[in-house]
């Protein structure tokens, strides 16, 4: 078995060495059409992972400031929390519609200091009110306080239909580091979906998310590998880092998955939480996502004239 693994490594570095010598020769070769991971300095990415309590919004703020505080001391630049993570998920269109927030409003404000003292970009999810609608919404607040950027869920995941309206704009924002996009939940199950982001040149795409099983979900085997498997691929087709916040605990028939993540460019999970509440703080290198385009020129070799004959549906 060991002789099998040494010879399929040194297949592997053959064929990675053969493959950077034939895109050096490419007379039209070119940096990559995404400028996302090769433009973005590195930093720091923390994931909150809470237990978000359907009785509690204070103390659901509570949390996430007091883990944004434990980030900050390990020099996080920007921190992910869960998807609804002020609210948790409710039972009726009435009680969220009494949590909504306006964005900016008293919520984004309280969050906007917590990111102005830790010195960074904190990513909250709350339910938004604008007019007669609510959103299943994020809320980007910068490390001067200030509301960066407001962001809507676009896919709705069964009963959400019923309670929530659509959003319909992406939501890419420029820092100091680079570019930075941002997704909720049900929306990396769509591929094209997280490549649009992609392809505004986010280097990184944050998930926050409430990824849960019940009975019925447990039939079909879903479980925290699936949730992490899906993370691995958007990030790994995309060539961007995706730090993905999910939630813990449960709530009467919903079980929450946590396993929170942050996956690489190249498809690795850097590291990841457990079962429990918990702050993880992992710092990118895009100094090797530059080094795994030369042997994987995924954008290099889309062909966009192409798809927009084939894209109908």
């Amino acid at each position: 078995m060991e002789k099998y693994h040494t010879n399929r490594r040194g297949f592997i570095k053959t064929a990675a060495v053969g493959g950077a010598g034939a895109l050096a020769l490419r007379p039209s070769f070119a940096p990559a059409a995404n400028p996302g991971g090769s433009s973005m300095k590195d930093m720091k990415v923390a994931l909150l992972q809470i237990h978000s309590d359907q009785n509690d919004f204070k103390g659901n703020m509570t949390k996430i400031i007091t883990r944004a505080g434990d980030a900050a001391k390990q020099g996080a630049n920007l921190m992910v929390s869960c998807e609804l993570g002020l609210t948790a998920f409710q039972l009726s269109r009435d009680t969220y519609v009494k949590l909504a927030q306006t964005i900016p409003g008293p919520a984004t404000e309280e969050l906007g200091l917590a990111a102005k003292k830790a010195n960074a970009y904190l990513i909250a999810g709350l339910v938004e009110k604008d007019g007669g609608d609510i959103y299943n919404a994020l809320a980007v607040l910068g490390p001067k306080g200030n509301l960066v950027a407001g962001y809507r869920k676009t896919h709705l995941w069964l009963t959400e239909n019923q309670t929530f309206a659509r959003g319909n704009k992406l939501c890419v924002f420029d820092t100091e580091f680079g570019k930075i996009g941002t997704s909720i939940c049900y929306d990396i199950m769509y591929p094209e979906y997280i490549r649009a982001i992609a392809a505004q040149g986010a280097g990184i795409i944050t998930h926050s998310t409430g990824m849960v099983t019940t009975e019925d979900c447990d039939k079909f085997g879903w479980d925290p590998e699936f949730y992490n498997a899906f993370v691995r691929t958007r990030a790994w087709e995309n060539q961007v880092y995706i730090p993905s916040c999910n939630r813990c605990g449960n709530d009467l028939f919903l079980y929450f998955l946590a396993n929170s993540c942050v996956a690489t460019p190249w498809g690795t999970i850097a590291d990841k939480l457990g079962n429990a509440e918990g702050t993880l703080v992992v710092k990118t290198d895009f100094a090797r996502l530059t080094e795994w385009q030369k042997i994987a020129p995924y954008w290099d070799d889309r062909r966009p004239d192409f798809y927009k004959t084939i894209l109908d549906f």
